[in-house]
């Protein structure tokens, strides 16, 4: 080595060094962010003198992408800004080149804060609006990204102002939803997006963190919340006749400076739907199955359709097993198999995008050419897919699956499953004993029309062994009319309609006397046969059974979001129903009411 060299080694060491240390009297290693507005910038040191505050960042992108800092970009401690002195690594402004490895780290000196500050705010200029904010950058270390805020029992949310929130004028079917955020501060974010596959709305947060709108909703449905900053809350579900409120902890922008693929609860949602709410966002049992199972099957991209079919349905029978290995509540457990069903459809619908989805996270941001991608699903793979799903179980309303036509087996919106829609209705005729020869001509699939065959003889062979209890016959009236049909078939009595409950027959005779209580259990064509008659034969009261088109009018009608479901009529044949009557106590302080 050269003197020359030498000396240029040690100029540079020494340029790496002063980009490194500058003296601080004080050194914080990776402090917590309080909110962030992105995930692309997270704070590896700060080193805070009297002559500078030093902070040490590392941008996260897409290799051969860029990102740029704003030369404007300050620090905020108490409303007072400071302001860039020097930067290291990259020149404010210009583009910033990522790397292969997708991460580029640099510093910047600032004018020195205050000594005693116990937290600062990163602002990436001052015209930028969807800049690198970083606020409430902890200096203390006792900031705990992962605590849990005090829920009220109570919201404090005054009165919709007109001119800053937005009052959707609706009919009944409106749902009022009121919003408080937790962990805020005026200036953190301004607003709140609450969004679903009919609406979007914008709220506009108020001086204490709090906004109120109507949901314009006619049926159960999962609302999802962000802010304009791109920072994901969570979702509830909520429908008509409930009213919501919502509590979202600010910190859920901390989230995305850490990085976290799966992150802590930041929402929490009271309202008729609250015990369903928990169980949608109060654990990861989802996403690490999802992430365990299917994901795996998505790094192959050039595997033949035939093997990725096999691949995908295994891994959707491997995650069943193992959900099933769990110490779950009956509803956690009905809600995490449903969100397996329905990624098991998602999944196959869009596997090119999830394919690409799988490259680009295993390969540092890189894309991957959709051209490369040689897996070709056929309308046939699909469907042997979509066969392991049953697509009438009402959970998937929950899941937004009545819009996408999940529930009526019509898979709207894909041409691809369309071989699907004659399949689903198919095997609920087979689940009936009732397959006629035409509802089997399955165009270019045979193996299914194979399968429904099968069902439909076995079904007929088990049907012979179970003696046929009293099945009542329907009204003849329209198909939303049939409950205050059968209603008026018992006048005087308060009247207890079931739909779909297996236990009904544990109900009686202990709590009401069968003179004054009337039982109705009505299920539908999804189920079969045999199991109607195997729990119709226990239950001291009314059977019906109603088609697939008749009960879509009732779920329509009476909201029914899932199964079971009661409505109650009192002696004058008044309706009362609500997803509140699952409560048991509940349900027998309601008929007591009518007694």
């Amino acid at each position: 080595m050269t003197h020359r060299l030498l000396i240029l080694l040690i100029a540079a060491i020494c340029g790496l060094w002063g980009c490194a240390t500058d003296g601080s009297d004080r050194v914080v290693e990776r402090p917590v962010v309080r909110y962030a507005t992105t995930n692309m910038l997270t704070i590896d040191r700060v080193e805070l003198s009297d002559t500078a505050t030093v902070v040490r960042f590392t941008a996260h992108f897409r290799p051969g992408w860029w990102v740029k800092i704003a030369p404007d970009s300050y620090l905020r401690v108490d409303g007072k800004e400071y302001t860039i002195t020097d930067t290291c690594g990259f020149c404010p402004g210009q583009p910033i080149i990522m790397p292969d490895n997708g991460a580029h780290s640099f510093s910047i000196s600032f004018e020195p804060i205050p000594a005693d500050a116990s937290s600062f705010d990163f602002i990436e200029g001052h015209e930028t609006y969807d800049g690198f904010d970083l606020f409430g950058i902890d200096l203390t270390g006792r900031l705990d990204p992962f605590a849990v805020p005090v829920i009220p029992d109570t919201a404090t949310v005054p009165e919709a102002d007109a001119h800053r929130t937005p009052r959707i004028q609706l009919d009944d079917a409106a749902v009022p939803v009121k919003i408080q955020m937790l962990n805020w501060t005026p200036g953190l974010m301004d607003n709140v997006m609450l969004s679903a596959s009919d609406f979007e709305i914008c709220l506009r947060l108020d001086s204490t963190g709090a906004a109120q709108a109507e949901l314009p909703l006619d049926f159960p449905q999962r609302v999802h919340v962000n802010s304009l900053r791109n920072v994901y809350y969570g979702s509830f579900v909520t429908a008509p006749g409930d009213t919501a409120i919502v509590y979202l902890d600010a910190m859920a922008g901390s989230d995305r400076a850490r990085g976290l693929a799966i992150v802590p609860k930041r929402l929490w949602a009271k309202g008729l739907y609250e015990k369903v709410n928990e169980c949608l966002d109060d654990d990861t049992i989802f996403d690490n199955l999802h992430r365990r199972f299917f994901a795996p099957v998505f790094k192959d991209y050039q595997q033949p359709g035939e093997k990725f079919v096999e691949a995908i349905t295994d891994a959707y029978r491997k995650a069943y097993r193992q959900l099933a290995s769990y110490n779950l509540s009956p509803m956690q457990a009905d809600l995490a198999a449903a969100r397996l069903d329905l990624a098991l459809l998602l999944d196959a619908k869009d596997y090119r995008e999830m394919f690409a989805i799988e490259y680009e996270n295993s390969h540092f941001g890189r894309q991957l050419p959709l051209d490369s991608i040689k897996t070709t699903l056929s309308r046939e793979h699909l469907a042997d897919i979509g066969a392991s799903v049953d697509a009438g179980n009402p959970t998937l309303l929950l899941l937004d699956s009545w819009k996408r036509g999940l529930y009526d087996g019509t898979y709207s919106g894909s041409e691809l499953y369309d071989n699907l829609t004659a399949y689903a209705k198919a095997i609920k005729k087979a689940r009936q004993g009732t397959l006629s020869s035409d509802d089997t001509q399955l165009p270019g699939m045979p193996h299914l029309a194979k399968k429904c065959k099968q069902l439909n003889d076995s079904i007929i062979t088990r049907l012979k062994d179970i003696r046929k209890p009293a099945i009542e016959r329907l009204p003849d009236t329209k198909a939303e009319s049939i409950v205050e049909a059968i209603v008026a078939r018992h006048p005087g009595k308060v009247v207890l309609v079931a739909f779909w409950n297996p236990m009904l027959y544990l109900f009686q005779p202990k709590e009401f006397n069968e003179s004054d209580v009337v039982l109705v259990n009505i299920t539908d064509t999804s189920c079969p046969l045999p199991e109607i008659y195997l729990y119709a034969a226990c239950l001291k009261g009314y059977n019906y059974i109603v088609s697939e088109e008749q009960a879509l009018e009732l779920w329509r009608k009476y909201r029914i979001d899932t199964l079971p479901y009661y409505i109650i009529a009192d002696r004058r044949g008044e309706l009362y129903f609500g997803p509140d009557l699952r409560n048991y106590s509940w349900l027998l302080s309601k008929i007591e009411e009518r007694l």
